[in-house]
């Protein structure tokens, strides 16, 4: 399974909690679409709601964790993500 496109759009809203950390709320609306092989391909939107916290452990640098819950017409997903962030 290979996924052609994802694009999507979000609202965040974002709070310090201190010591550098914070936590977020966000909501938005995706369109995928996904190749399965000789299984076929096909896409799905939907909404999504999910949270999720950062830790800014210098002035331009974080470590962001977040989990999102997507619902689609077609079932249901849950996404759970780990980045670096660098600001400049």
């Amino acid at each position: 399974v290979s996924l052609d496109y994802a694009i999507g759009i979000f609202a965040k809203a974002q709070t310090p909690i201190g010591n550098g950390f914070s936590v977020f709320g966000r909501v938005g609306y995706i369109d995928v679409e996904i190749d399965a092989g000789a299984l076929g391909s096909g896409g799905d939107d939907g909404f999504g709601a999910g949270v999720g916290g950062e830790w800014e452990f210098s002035p331009n640098n974080s470590i962001r964790a977040e989990y999102t819950r997507w619902e689609f017409d077609d079932g249901d997903a849950d996404t759970l993500g780990v980045g670096y962030v660098r600001r400049f």
